[in-house]
């Protein structure tokens, strides 16, 4: 787990710096109904460390996007074109995850994107995995999963894939003696 840093010295959140991300991304061809249904998509500074995003004001610029349960802003979301990575990296299992409350019995596949512009382009319906670690645990009941092509398919595939025991399995000895 990594140290929780504050959010509020992003500073991500204000009218000015939201239109001229508004206007990127309405050149990677993501809706205003799209901005919305994500809660906002701002510019944030900092740089990409595996899947983290690690704030920096003088680092680059990049989009930035909130995950919230109720009112309560809880992860932090940065990307680029090429990457992306969350600020704390442990409490959100997804982008969209709301889509996995209820698993359907009846329905279309759940939508998995790769990157969270794909997920943007696709008003925000399915997710954008996070957390690796625990693809199985969230994803393995689902009959269907719906992925962008044949490389985002192979890899779902290798973290579906169930993970080995990492307890030591003992047996008890008897202590009765035999007679």
């Amino acid at each position: 787990m990594k140290d929780r840093t504050s959010i509020a010295p992003l500073e991500i959140f204000n009218a000015e710096n939201c239109q001229g991300v508004l206007d990127h991304l309405r050149v990677l061809g993501i809706s205003n109904e799209a901005i919305a249904k994500a809660g906002g998509v701002v510019w944030a500074n900092g740089h990409f460390s595996g899947r983290y995003f690690e704030p920096d004001p003088t680092g680059q610029r990049v989009m930035a996007l909130s995950i919230s349960r109720g009112n309560r802003i809880i992860e932090i979301v940065a990307f680029d074109k090429a990457h992306f990575g969350s600020l704390y990296g442990d409490i959100a299992f997804a982008l969209g995850e709301e889509h996995l409350i209820n698993p359907p019995v009846f329905s279309d596949p759940i939508n998995i994107h790769p990157h969270p512009i794909q997920w943007l382009r696709n008003h925000c319906d399915g997710i954008v995995i996070l957390r690796h670690q625990d693809v199985w645990f969230q994803l393995a009941n689902y009959e269907n999963l719906s992925c962008e092509n044949v490389a985002h398919g192979r890899e779902l595939e290798r973290l579906l894939k169930p993970p080995p025991p990492r307890a030591k399995i003992l047996v008890r000895q008897s202590k009765q003696v035999a007679a």
